[in-house]
């Protein structure tokens, strides 16, 4: 036997480090390269959302062209066009031509809209265009050629505050060069049919009179809906009809930049988001709605201009409506459109639409939960689990997903103490609020890790994984059953963790994380579903939520999160401190840049509000603002003012910061008592109310003391009505300068008292009010109140006795 020297023999433990060491770099290298592939899924699933890239003016003619479509815009998004605006009108007038410049059959739809959705009512203006299809020899000329027509919607009118590039330029815009480069192609077999509606923006009002009156109501087989809630951002297919197994067959099949997910479908139902679409899906009409909801900050703000406006999303925008009409403008409508089922479809990379019927979602959801049982049996078996373990592993997964929720609570209150513009109430959103949002998810993630490496001290690392799995099996079961189309994003994340997690369980140290390379290549795989499917419905959803909702978001991506921890352990070798800290700091890093791009500035305008109200007979003023904190503009001509109530000018207005105001002597609205007739105990009386500043804007009020049991607009019943502080409210947007007849159904006996307030929003135009120009870096706040000017009249009638025949207003 030779001998080792004691040399020699002393060798061993000092190569024995080596080899540890070998094992510790290789296992971070391991940790690292999962990490980077976690990212780098989840930032390639959200980047190939990004709409497609604008096409140029020089592209050939069948092709949608955004630098084509931009010339509308330009010509539509000029200054804020409401309804009944002179800037409307001019609006209208400019689609006219176009349309007919296009080769189509125009003509306008002037009607009065009752919305008993929103109690509002107006005169409208609804731009109709014809595209006549290429009918076989004998149909008739009044039909589409396979029994039904292709309507494309959009709105026109935009509100007070913004030119509304986006909101809805852009979507008339992609109309209006999607028709142009159909029209290059070979003619489509069936008519198209074009509604630019009014109104939408006070209640879908021009779509509500379209889909009441007008007589092609009958014709439409499909509508495609064009809205935005953003500058930018991809076109989402946010909504379709009930029975879209068969529409959404086609939309996957001819659609190049498929951009849909039936949660969104799903959660839209749930929600009070009415679009012009609402109005027909009601009526049981198959079709589709698209929207970008990018930069939310933007919305119906003097910001939604065309410098704002994402060329890619106008792309989009375009791309499906010239792919869509083509399809069914050859397409069989005489055939239903809509079947006994839905589906259940999502986008994968924006690359192709999966979809499978809606029967399927509860079936798989089960047989994902029973999977996930048959792991945990599995691990039981292994000795990597224990039952009662487990479920305190998913209580303990519900704690973290909830402190989560009120971590990013405290984060937002924290900002909004730091920067003003988190705390405004002017605005849907802060500016640049997706920069929050991504440190938002960076802190859920944190709070994630955290809280496993606390439970860690009492769970074992498989217990902590398939806690979070029986969690979020819970959820999978419930979507499943509730709300079918969003199962996917639950059912294969769900399935391919565990699936993964099956394989790996034999490779895996007892009582440790799966870590060896080819555990963690596994565990990539089986989770690519979660990386690939939840970060862009879960970046989407943060943005279409805004700020105001994130912690409830929060909870849901601290969930999601959870999924991930079979990769936890990789990531958090060989040194656990590493992962917290490089979390920790990106989220600080997010919160800080978040920060810097809410901040207000000349190219983050400051929201400010002031308006008008006058009542010359009673010799009252007052300059109002809803925004109860005073700043440097209305400071200017508010003086010390604060809030109070303003009963004794406008009846029905809830009290604001007020100040005294030159009284001016400018036109009241007019009344004309038509006429006024007993039967019974019943009072009828019919008025020609008008505005002689012809105001978009006419609101008629009946004192609280004045039963009110029927009111009619042009005829028209008007159902659901205000009734703040008691008083009954009727509001009118359109041309109010031509007046409009309204009748009162009263009783005999009672006090009739009116008060009528015309609204426009000039208040700039009056100089003896002495208002200065708003300074650089401010913006009418986004509301019809801001710059308004109000002129208020109160009105009484004679005694009842008869028919009073017209009266001197």
């Amino acid at each position: 036997m030779i001998r080792s020297s004691p040399s020699v023999q002393s060798s061993g433990p000092r190569s024995a480090r080596p080899r540890s060491s070998v094992r510790d770099r290789s296992t971070a290298v391991v940790g690292l390269l999962s990490a980077l592939a976690a990212v780098g899924l989840v930032v390639l699933a959200i980047a190939a959302q990004r709409p497609p890239a604008a096409v140029s003016a020089s592209a050939p003619p069948t092709v949608f062209s955004a630098e084509r479509a931009l010339e509308h815009v330009r010509v539509i998004a000029r200054e804020p066009h409401a309804v009944g605006t002179a800037a409307n009108a001019a609006v209208r007038d400019y689609l006219l031509a176009e349309l007919a410049a296009l080769g189509l059959e125009t003509e306008v739809q002037r009607a009065t809209a009752v919305s008993d959705r929103f109690g509002a009512t107006a005169v409208v203006d609804n731009v109709l265009g014809r595209l006549r299809g290429a009918r076989p020899a004998g149909m008739p000329a009044s039909g589409a050629a396979a029994g039904g027509a292709v309507l494309l919607m959009a709105h026109y009118d935009s509100v007070t505050t913004a030119p509304g590039a986006a909101d809805n330029g852009a979507a008339v815009a992609a109309i209006l060069e999607g028709l142009r480069a159909l029209q290059a192609g070979d003619p489509l077999a069936n008519d198209v049919l074009v509604l630019f509606s009014d109104a939408e923006e006070v209640g879908l009002l021009g779509a509500e009179a379209f889909a009441a009156e007008h007589p092609w109501m009958t014709e439409v087989a499909l509508v495609i809906n064009l809205e935005a809630r953003g500058t930018s951002g991809p076109a989402v297919l946010v909504e379709t009809q009930r029975g879209n197994a068969g529409l959404m067959r086609a939309f996957g099949a001819v659609d190049p930049y498929p951009n849909a997910s039936s949660m969104s479908f799903e959660i839209y139902d749930l929600l009070p988001n009415d679009t012009d679409f609402t109005v027909f899906k009601e009526r049981g009409i198959a079709g589709f709605n698209f929207a970008f909801i990018r930069d939310l900050a933007h919305y119906h703000s003097a910001n939604d201009a065309v410098e704002h406006l994402s060329l890619r999303s106008l792309q989009h925008h375009g791309e499906h409506v010239v792919a869509l009409t083509r399809h069914f403008g050859d397409a069989d409508l005489g055939a239903p459109l809509l079947s006994a089922s839905d589906a259940v479809y999502f986008d994968v990379l924006r690359r192709g639409l999966v979809r499978y019927d809606a029967s399927w979602a509860l079936p798989s959801a089960i047989v994902a939960v029973l999977a996930l049982l048959a792991v945990m049996v599995r691990a039981h078996a292994l000795r990597h689990a224990r039952p009662v373990r487990v479920a305190l592993a998913a209580l303990a997964t519900l704690l973290v997903a909830a402190l989560a929720g009120v971590a990013s609570f405290v984060a937002l209150a924290l900002l909004a103490r730091l920067e003003p513009a988190f705390g405004s109430v002017a605005m849907a959103t802060p500016y640049g609020a997706e920069i929050t949002m991504a440190a938002l998810a960076l802190l859920a993630a944190l709070v994630v890790v955290l809280g496993t490496l606390l439970a860690g001290r009492w769970l074992r690392p498989v217990e902590s994984i398939l806690g979070a799995y029986a969690v979020w099996a819970t959820l999978t079961l419930a979507v499943g059953a509730a709300l079918p189309g969003g199962s996917y994003l639950f059912v294969w994340p769900l399935l391919g963790g565990v699936l993964a997690l099956a394989l790996v369980l034999r490779w895996t140290e007892l009582g440790g994380w799966p870590r060896s390379p080819a555990s963690v290549a596994v565990l990539l795989l089986g989770l690519l579903p979660a990386l690939l499917l939840l970060p862009p419905f879960l970046a989407e959803g943060f943005v279409g939520l805004s700020l105001a909702l994130a912690p409830v978001l929060v909870v849901i991506i601290a969930l999601a999160t959870s999924l991930l921890l079979p990769l936890l352990g990789a990531m958090l070798a060989p040194r656990r401190a590493v992962l917290p800290l490089a979390l920790a700091l990106a989220a600080a890093a997010l919160f800080v840049a978040g920060a810097r791009s809410a901040a207000f500035g000349d190219a983050r305008p400051f929201p400010v509000n002031a308006f008008y109200i006058v009542d010359a007979e009673r010799d009252a003023a007052r300059f109002v603002s809803f925004v109860a904190e005073s700043d440097p503009w209305t400071a200017s001509f508010f003086g010390d003012a604060r809030v109070a109530d303003l009963s004794d000018v406008v009846p029905d207005a809830w009290p604001m910061r007020s100040a005294a105001a030159p009284v001016l002597s400018l036109p009241a609205p007019t009344v004309e008592l038509l006429t006024d007739t007993v039967d019974g105990s019943t009072r009828r009386l019919t008025l020609r109310i008008a505005s002689q500043r012809a105001a978009p804007q006419l609101a008629v009020l009946v004192a609280p003391h004045t039963p009110v049991d029927g009111v009619r607009l042009n005829g028209r019943p008007v159902g659901a009505l205000a009734r703040p502080n008691g008083w009954t409210r009727l509001v009118v947007y359109g041309p109010m300068g031509e007046g409009v007849e309204v009748e009162l159904t009263t009783r005999v006996g009672a006090d009739v008292d009116l008060v009528l307030v015309d609204t426009t929003n000039d208040l700039f135009d009056h100089p003896e009010l002495a208002v200065p120009e708003r300074p650089p870096g401010t913006m009418p706040a986004p509301s019809r109140l801001s710059d308004a000017v109000m002129v208020v009249r109160a009105w009484s009638p004679p005694m009842a006795g008869g028919d009073r025949g017209p009266e001197a207003p």
